[in-house]
């Protein structure tokens, strides 16, 4: 299952270098950031943990809450609704206390800090959850699935529910059934935000195309 993700991880980093355009928006430019940040902390991780033999937990300690601010501030750019964006800044500003509680807990850096990472992967997931309700709120006469932070927030959801699932398991990893199942979640849910972010570039791609009225490829 680890490489079906950097199939799609490498994937959507080689479509972000060649789709991505300075004048699309912020949002839209910050996934290329987010693809290269995800797909590198992963391969970081396996070649750390398969090569060395040692602990990768604390690279994904460090990961977390860096890759959820980064997602949260995402949706909150995307956000139209003045309340959806409060939440999405309420969040961002939550990490905080979320990493002074988690490290209060378990003050231990080298070892999987499990609060914090369901704490960070819960608050993509509520951010994700906002984000629908704001399209739904959007009154422009579009179909959602051509609005490309319905594919991302899909992708996110997917993501932090197998992340979440994947942290209960670790908590019971003496029960290595349940474990390995959740393990594989774990790397499904990497390829569905993988998936989610390559979805979002082409739909920003094809949408920039419908506006100029050009279909990609037809000016020369």
């Amino acid at each position: 299952m680890i490489f079906v993700y950097f199939f799609f991880g490498l994937a959507s980093v080689y479509l972000g270098c060649v789709l991505v355009r300075k004048s699309w928006p912020i949002q839209y430019r910050l996934l290329l950031m987010l693809a290269c940040l995800d797909f590198s902390v992963t391969l970081v991780s396996y070649l750390w943990s398969s090569m060395l033999f040692k602990s990768n937990h604390w690279i994904a300690n460090a990961a977390a809450p860096v890759e959820c601010a980064l997602i949260l501030y995402i949706f909150y750019k995307a956000s139209t609704h003045q309340i959806i964006k409060r939440i999405n800044i309420g969040l961002i500003i939550a990490i905080i206390p979320l990493l002074l509680i988690g490290y209060t807990l378990r003050p231990l850096f080298f070892y999987l800090n499990t609060t914090v990472s369901t704490g960070c992967f819960f608050f993509i997931l509520l951010s994700a959850c906002c984000t629908y309700v704001d399209m739904l709120l959007d009154k422009r006469d579009f179909r959602l699935s051509r609005h490309p932070m319905f594919w991302l927030a899909g992708g996110m959801l997917l993501y932090s529910i197998s992340n979440i699932l994947c942290l209960v398991g670790f908590e019971f990893e003496k029960k290595m059934v349940l474990y390995g199942f959740f393990y594989y979640d774990y790397y499904l849910g990497l390829s569905m935000i993988a998936l989610g972010i390559i979805l979002c570039f082409i739909s920003v791609y094809l949408q920039e195309a419908r506006d100029k009225k050009v279909l990609p490829g037809a000016a020369r």
